[in-house]
């Protein structure tokens, strides 16, 4: 069982709350890392994401949800940092906690086992991605049945991985679920849906279907357009004028 939380601030001085001893200042820096993290300042978020973590630890157990929801927190500052084994140390000591916490298909168990499977993608061991990948996938399936939202980026990381492996019908395979949950539950034109019409694009693109690519990265361009996101239209403009020489259109 977790330990009782200590009292906020009976009986503390105003520097031991400064200190990091009373949860509402690590609050703060918990913020402050996720502030730091979203202008891509990661060095800065390690810092106060660490400083909140120490101080979590002191208060509760180990295997108290904060403190696995602060190693994951680092972990996703360190992947943005390129030291996936750091990353990984962290998502696995989440991982490991939020088990013993919530049992195996718990949503937080999952979320953790795709945040290591995109690291193992990075490192390019894509077999153990795809391992942390499916697992992620079919807890969420039961979770929240086949055709959900939050089942839609399981299908898409997986057809990530697929590729990145090189195994490109297999990437389509799982892109294709992908988009259609996704239409099916976001509509036509969500930025998530995008997305996999954009990797559908890429995956076809690498099997040197360059008509089948445009068809998709069209669709995609139109569909970026209407969600307001113009950066990503111009990328896949660009991937479409790639495209043109090479295909029959």
């Amino acid at each position: 069982m977790w330990k009782k939380v200590k009292s906020a601030t009976v009986g503390k001085t105003t520097q031991e709350l400064i200190n990091g001893r009373c949860p509402y200042f690590l609050l703060c820096w918990n913020d402050l890392g996720t502030a730091w993290y979203s202008k891509g300042k990661y060095d800065k978020a390690v810092e106060y994401h660490e400083k909140a973590l120490k101080t979590y630890i002191k208060i509760f157990d180990e295997d108290h949800p904060t403190v696995a929801k602060s190693w994951n927190n680092l972990g996703a500052a360190w992947n943005s940092k390129s030291k996936c084994d750091k990353a990984i140390e962290y998502y696995q000591k989440a991982l490991m906690s939020d088990i013993e916490t919530f049992g195996e298909d718990h949503p937080n168990v999952a979320t953790t086992r795709n945040n290591l499977g995109t690291v193992w993608i990075s490192k390019g061991d894509y077999d153990k991605a795809i391992e942390y990948l499916e697992k992620a996938l079919m807890s969420d399936i039961k979770t929240y049945g086949e055709d959900h939202p939050d089942i839609v980026p399981n299908w898409n990381n997986l057809g990530g991985a697929w590729a990145s492996k090189g195994d490109y019908d297999k990437a389509i395979e799982y892109h294709e679920k992908a988009l259609m949950i996704g239409i099916k539950t976001l509509g036509e034109d969500h930025p998530l849906v995008a997305k996999c019409k954009s990797n559908l694009g890429a995956d076809w693109s690498s099997k040197g279907e360059y008509d089948k690519a445009i068809e998709y990265y069209e669709k995609a361009l139109e569909s970026f357009k209407k969600a307001g996101l113009l950066h990503y239209a111009e990328q896949v403009e660009e991937n479409i004028k790639s495209m043109r020489g090479k295909g029959k259109k």
